[in-house]
């Protein structure tokens, strides 16, 4: 009895495990778009057809084995659909289709695009094969009305409500707006197809932020860049239908335009206040801000290893879209072994897909000059810095000899003295800021911004937020507000500028030891010459401010046109018409000026030497002849007023930057538009400049591993300095 029972359950268990194995095999062939073993064999009057139809991204093609009354395969043969979204139809509904035998299935949840188009496709191939499409349940899907763009319609209490459309990655965008000519109430998305998960995220959060910062200059969302622009050119037409100016909500802030527009002549220089020492009174203690709670320290990187083979293994960290990035990279000299990301918070499906694709693609590559992949721009620019640090981080990383520790040099203490206010300037990104400091040798208590013009809820943050940083750092090493790096900087600038011009200032520079600099080494083989360049400048004529563009190597001059001008008729405007032909032909500005015009010819021949200069500078540092290397010291004190925008190359294309000297002294250094990377070589974009501007020099050192964005800057400066020296005195 006991034997006939383990002999009924043992048959039981081998038939169980025969159905499970069949009915695998069915769901293999079935997901395959094949027909199953057993079910619905393809008839002898079936055929093959294929059809195709537009997906999410570009045609979806597909294969059909079919007679009038049966589906027996389905395979999708050619598809660019997103990975992860669109694929996911991709791999699912042929199967479903098979199975129904019918074109009536649902759609697959977040890739209704690519569903829609996979049936389509089997449509077309069936029609094509005499099969009416109607008879497997297919109907053709209805296109969406089209939202109708309203005349705006304006309420008792003055707001108006306009709509506008803008080009989204599958289609229109329609929004529609509540406004008045000074506020934003509402936004609301009308129409939009946007994928599901990445374009969708924009709609859900644009809208909002827009809302609530008042403006359309607010960052886009990272992964969704084409939806964003298209929320933010909606709404900048509907503004302009209800009669309102976009540009007071920031429109065109955030995106520069390709090509940099000529200087705007300058307003006349605001005469900085002559520092005012306060009334004496009872001295109380300056207050001294409370100390911010500190974070939580970061745990310190593991130390490099050499291995017995010679590789290194170093450890980098960069901040990446959701917290710090950290990678262990083995390397030697010459060569990238490995890229191992050892700890991440990135955003699984987005950042998550550079985590894993690029450090292989920097392998691969021997560089961390790879491209980004798409839709995670930071993370990539994260995982990249990070290895950076750590290739620096090596023996052969560290180029520089260790500092020679020197025995400690007692100093007397240094005496704050009074507080004195002062003024500085310097150009933001509307025209000029300018600010009022209250410190002493030691101490800065008070930064007042007096006047500005920068775009309400963009630059007005920095204009709130950077003085009082500067006063709690008391420094203006302080970081940028992001989205208003210019205006920021120009904040900087303004303050070291007033801090320069106080007493305690004046007396430091005067009093401060001048370092001696190494010989500059000139290695016996010539580099070639840089290319031309075409710049703009603004140097004080006559009259009042001349913009000449000039097109010019380091060695050769071959255009100069004077743009714009007051100079008298038949006697500075002699020399406008004259004198730059004849420096092209000369090739110098080594010729006569015109008698009677000696302050325009001196102008012109500024320019066109500053612009020589710049060419020659933005040469690499191996190719600068010595006397070339430093244009600061040829001119120690430039005497006349110089704006000059140029374009210069830094590490990853073009650099357009704009310098203002006046009076012998740096009063603004902008970086109008770079593609350098974050967080290598946007540091120098972000540091250096104000740092030159608090020096009035070039001579300050450069950014680590920023070596070519940081000359580049500095060459610009050069430039600017060299047109100074010729131009006259304002």
């Amino acid at each position: 009895m006991k034997h006939n029972l383990e002999k009924k359950f043992s048959s039981f268990d081998l038939i169980l495990v025969l159905a499970l194995i069949v009915v695998l095999l069915i769901n293999i062939f079935v997901s395959r778009g094949l027909p199953a073993p057993g079910m619905r064999k393809a008839s002898k009057n079936a055929v093959t057809v294929t059809g195709t139809a537009p997906g999410k991204v570009g045609d979806v093609t597909v294969e059909v084995t079919a007679d009038k009354d049966n589906i027996y395969s389905l395979a999708v043969t050619e598809q660019n659909e997103t990975p992860g979204i669109g694929s996911l139809a991709v791999e699912q509904l042929p199967a479903a289709i098979v199975g129904a035998n019918s074109l009536a299935v649902d759609s697959v949840s977040s890739a209704t695009v690519t569903s829609e188009a996979i049936k389509t496709a089997a449509a077309a191939a069936l029609e094509s094969a005499g099969f009416d499409p109607a008879a497997f349940g297919y109907v053709a899907p209805e296109p969406e009305p089209e939202v109708e763009i309203a005349a705006p319609v304006a309420a008792e209490d003055g707001k108006v409500t306009a709509t506008g459309k803008g080009t989204g990655i599958d289609g229109d965008v329609v929004v529609e707006i509540v406004a008045d000519a000074n506020t934003i109430y509402e936004v609301n998305i009308l129409q939009q197809n946007e994928t599901p998960g990445i374009g969708s995220v924009a709609v859900e959060k644009l809208p909002a932020a827009i809302v609530e910062a008042n403006s359309i200059a607010v960052d886009g969302v990272t992964g969704a860049t084409v939806t964003s622009t298209a929320i933010k050119t909606a709404i900048t037409e509907a503004l302009t239908s209800a009669g309102f100016d976009p540009a007071n909500f920031g429109a065109g802030e955030a995106t520069p335009a390709a090509e940099p527009a000529a200087p705007a002549e300058p307003a006349a220089p605001v005469e900085p206040a002559a520092p005012v020492e306060p009334a004496p009174v009872e001295e109380a203690a300056p207050a001294e801000p409370a100390p911010a709670e500190e974070p939580a320290p970061k745990a310190e990187l593991p130390a490099p290893v050499v291995g017995e083979d010679g590789k290194v293994t170093a450890y980098g960290r960069s901040l990446g879209k959701v917290g710090d990035v950290t990678v262990e990279v083995v390397a030697d000299e010459n060569t990238i072994y490995s890229v191992t990301v050892t700890e991440q918070n990135e955003t699984a499906g987005i950042g998550s897909r550079a985590v894993e694709e690029i450090p292989a693609a920097i392998v691969a590559a021997n560089s961390v000059d790879v491209d980004a992949v798409s839709g995670a721009t930071i993370t990539t620019d994260a995982i990249r810095a990070a290895v950076a640090w750590a290739l620096r981080d090596t023996p052969f990383g560290k180029t520089e000899a260790a500092p020679v520790e020197e025995a400690p040099v007692e100093e007397a203490p240094v005496e704050p003295g009074e507080p004195v206010r002062s003024v500085g300037r310097s150009i933001g990104k509307n025209g000029d800021v300018v600010v009022e400091v209250l410190a002493d040798r030691c101490t800065i208590y008070e930064v007042n911004v007096l006047e500005h013009s920068e775009t309400k809820g963009v630059g007005s943050v920095a204009v709130d937020r950077i003085p009082a940083a500067i006063v709690a750092a008391n420094s203006i090493d302080v970081d940028a507000v992001t989205g208003a790096t210019i205006t920021t900087d120009a904040i900087r600038a303004a303050v070291a500028k007033a801090l320069r011009d106080a007493p305690y200032g004046q007396a430091a520079e005067e009093t401060a030891p001048v370092e001696e600099t190494a010989p500059v080494e000139v290695p016996t083989e010539e580099a070639a010459p840089a290319g031309p360049i075409t710049v703009q400048a603004t140097v004080d004529g006559k009259n009042g401010p001349i913009t000449i563009e000039v097109t010019a190597d380091a060695e050769t001059v071959y255009d100069v046109k004077v743009l714009g001008h007051s100079e008298t008729t038949g006697v500075g405007s002699v020399a406008v018409d004259w004198l730059p032909a004849r420096i092209v032909e000369a090739n110098s500005i080594d010729i006569d000026g015109i008698t009677g015009a000696t302050v325009t010819s001196d102008a012109i021949k500024a320019a066109v030497r500053g612009v020589m200069e710049l060419a020659k500078n933005g040469l690499p540092a191996e190719a600068v002849p010595a006397e070339a290397a430093a244009p600061a010291a040829e001119a120690a004190a430039p005497a006349g007023f110089v704006d000059m925008q140029a374009n210069v190359d830094g590490k990853n294309g073009p650099m357009v930057i704009r310098v203002i000297i006046e009076d012998g002294v740096i009063t603004a250094v902008n970086v109008l538009e770079h593609h350098e990377t974050v967080g290598v070589g946007s540091v120098a974009v972000d540091w250096l400049p104000a740092r030159i501007v608090e020096a009035n020099s070039i001579d300050v050192d450069g950014v680590t591993g920023a070596t070519v964005t940081s000359d580049a800057i500095k060459a610009a400066v050069g430039a600017a300095i060299e047109a100074a020296s010729l131009a006259p005195a304002a």
